[in-house]
């Protein structure tokens, strides 16, 4: 896991093939990260946690994206993470693509719908964060 102090966070919760699941992305570090993904069974209660550790993060300019490479078994793969205002109450989404696994085994894009209040949280991580901007 990267070391220091964790500078900024934000969880957004969606729905992923009728479970919950809530993405929490925390900045460790001048250009890292640490993502995990919890995924809640229907009762409620805690099904799984997956977490990831991402590098070399960086906010690409004039858009609410960031990019990074994420420690996996293999090649590190490239990760795209993007928020997206779309139109009305369900345009407003995270999508996530997943670019360079081993083999393109693990390689996938997905857009997941997010509540406006989840929405303006990732704003205003991507604004608190210190990740570099390219």
């Amino acid at each position: 896991m990267q070391s220091g102090a964790i500078m900024a966070s934000v969880t957004v919760e969606t729905v992923v093939k009728g479970a919950k699941v809530g993405i929490t992305t925390e900045e460790v570090g001048a250009d890292g990260a640490v993502m995990t993904i919890r995924t809640f069974a229907a009762s409620g209660k805690l099904k799984k946690t997956d977490t990831v550790e991402l590098y070399s993060v960086k906010r690409v300019k004039g858009q609410d994206t960031i990019r990074c490479k994420a420690k996996a078994p293999g090649p590190d793969p490239d990760v795209t993470c993007a928020l997206n205002a779309g139109n009305g109450p369900t345009g407003r989404s995270l999508a996530v693509e997943v670019k360079g696994t081993f083999a393109g085994l693990g390689d996938f894009s997905e857009k997941h719908t997010i509540s406006e209040a989840h929405y303006k949280a990732g704003l205003t991580f991507l604004t608190a964060a210190a990740f570099p901007v390219k």
